[in-house]
């Protein structure tokens, strides 16, 4: 629907798409914003962040050596009383 104030909402023509030169042979290389940014994610060491705030951060688990006995698991875990 055309706007009913053209003098504050003009009616533009559709931009032309501006394509960007493609490089020339010797031009350095962009660096790529998005691997960076994943890098910088999950990098070792940073806090998860789809980790809660307040939550431990949950450790991963370590694989067992080969000949080793499983470690024993505790079971005096106290539950929740109902």
């Amino acid at each position: 629907m055309p706007s009913k104030r053209p003098d504050i909402f003009p009616e533009f023509e559709k931009p032309q798409r501006v394509f960007l030169p493609k490089p020339m042979p010797g031009d350095p290389e962009m660096p790529d914003e998005e691997l960076e940014e994943s890098v910088k994610r999950t990098a070792p060491g940073d806090p998860d962040p789809e980790q809660k705030p307040g939550e431990p951060p949950e450790e991963p688990e370590k694989p067992a050596e080969p000949g080793q006995p499983e470690p024993e698991r505790k079971t005096d875990i106290p539950s929740i009383p109902e």
